[in-house]
């Protein structure tokens, strides 16, 4: 058996399920809440045991909407196959305005 198909029957392996569509259009993780941006703050918020999560828009790179059903491993790859890293920090309440200020800006 070569890797390609190896791979290939790992990423079709099952990592979750969506009830709903996730919308991952660079037009919309970019420019506004998305699902798929509140998964990812969600996700980092509890691994990382934080108050807060966060999530750059622009690390999210599927662009496309990702129809409901079953979630293969595929799906991680195809959402952030770049090689970004969770920062955990602990900051004061009014840095924290200052990051969202920024960030909607």
């Amino acid at each position: 058996m070569f890797y390609t198909d190896q791979l290939k029957a790992i990423q079709e392996e099952p990592a979750g399920y969506a009830a709903v569509d996730i919308e991952a259009r660079f037009s919309r993780v970019r420019t506004q809440e998305t699902n798929l941006g509140n998964m990812m703050a969600d996700l980092i918020r509890t691994e990382y045991n934080a108050d807060i999560g966060l999530s750059n828009g622009g690390s999210l790179r599927a662009n496309c909407v990702i129809q409901k059903g079953m979630l293969r491993n595929g799906f991680i790859g195809q959402v952030l196959p770049g090689t970004d890293t969770v920062q955990n920090l602990k900051v004061t309440g009014k840095v924290m305005h200052q990051i969202l200020e920024n960030g909607l800006s």
